[in-house]
């Protein structure tokens, strides 16, 4: 005798003759059953306490993270940047970029800029995220100060002061090839995960010294 049930999964009423039957159909068992499995690995795992590979912060891992060894996917990602960076490689790309620029700078100078100038007229603010420059050149190499051109040399951008500005290497290195629209507000890429934070809070500490 057929009697109507609710389906454990979808939630659609369904007849059928088997006491047992909690799913109206294959895939919504298939998709329950899945869950049940998940909630039972879920309730059985045991959370590890593990130092950042990359940036040394210490975290608990959650169950099903892809990433133990890394606190954050910026974190992982980095490692292997680093990594990456240390072959033969990604040195020869390096002596390539290198001669790549050195045409570049040719091609569009029109008068010298200096770091001292571009400093001066900018009032020692980066010019992509707002934030004061370090007076001290060379204090620190991601928020250390840099001459970024504003329309990128790669794409025609022209090696005088009007298309230069003042900008922390870290933000020059985030824009990379984009135009003057691009801008970064640290306080909220420090939430986006534990790698900018850690950052961001290397700036403040650098800048109350």
């Amino acid at each position: 005798m057929k009697s109507k049930r609710v389906c454990c999964w979808c939630g659609q009423v369904f007849e059928s003759s088997n006491p047992k039957q909690i799913y109206c159909c294959k895939e919504c068992g298939y998709k329950g059953n899945l869950k049940l499995k998940r909630d039972q690995w879920a309730a059985a795992y045991v959370p590890r306490t593990v130092t950042c590979k990359e940036c040394g912060t210490v975290f608990t891992t959650e169950c099903g993270a892809t990433r133990s060894v890394f606190c954050c996917q910026s974190c992982a990602e980095k490692y292997e940047r680093r990594v990456e960076h240390s072959t033969e490689r990604h040195k020869k790309y390096m002596r390539e970029s290198k001669r790549r620029r050195e045409k570049q700078l040719a091609a569009g100078f029109v008068e010298k800029v200096t770091y001292e100038a571009v400093y001066e007229r900018d009032n020692g603010v980066c010019q992509i995220c707002g934030l004061t420059v370090h007076p001290t050149k060379g204090i620190d190499n991601n928020w250390d100060g840099t001459i970024d051109h504003i329309q990128p040399l790669s794409v025609g951008g022209k090696h005088s002061m009007s298309n230069c500005q003042l900008a922390h290497r870290i933000c020059n290195s985030l824009k990379r090839q984009q135009t003057d629209t691009f801008t970064v507000d640290w306080k909220e890429k420090a939430r986006e995960d534990n790698y900018w934070r850690i950052k961001f809070e290397q700036y403040m500490n650098l800048m109350s010294a």
